[in-house]
């Protein structure tokens, strides 16, 4: 489940309501709201200590599998849906502590929610930490797209 905290939500609206300046072709919408804190609390727990280019990535994928008709047609569902995201289904508390990375994050996820990042994972809709696990049986029959710092991409 996707934990909202006040502090992160205040983070995500002052980003949120600055970007449009920098990037005037961006707009938002109340449902943008929503989809960019499920991204990003993705992006956070997935691989908040990984680079920025490692959490578009794994933004990427998400959105891949918006567009994928074996997932949900939204993003909160996609991200929460059970044993997808190993976050969501590990038992452990789901709080924002590190609100620095959490505004990294947010940064990452705009950039591939407005579209100014290219689709660095190559139409991938699936991932593994290779560095904490061997290739799961699941991506056995799988097709690598990209190999970045922490995770195999593939599809």
């Amino acid at each position: 489940m996707v934990e909202v905290t006040w502090a992160a939500i205040n983070i995500l609206f002052q980003i949120m309501f600055t970007w449009d300046m920098e990037f005037p072709a961006a707009s938002f919408y109340s449902q943008d709201v929503a989809n960019v804190y499920c991204l990003s609390a993705n992006a956070y727990f997935e691989a908040r200590s990984e680079s920025q280019e490692e959490q578009m990535a794994v933004t990427q994928v998400a959105l891949n599998r918006v567009n994928d008709s074996r997932w949900p047609n939204d993003i909160c569902s996609v991200i929460t849906q059970k044993h997808q995201f190993s976050w969501v289904w590990d038992d452990r508390p789901d709080t924002i502590h590190d609100i620095s990375a959490f505004i990294e994050s947010v940064h990452a996820v705009l950039m591939v929610y407005t579209g100014i990042a290219p689709d660095v994972v190559f139409g991938a809709t699936h991932y593994y930490a290779h560095d904490l696990v061997s290739k799961p049986n699941w991506a056995k029959s799988m097709e690598i797209t990209v190999i970045l710092d922490g995770h195999t991409y593939l599809k």
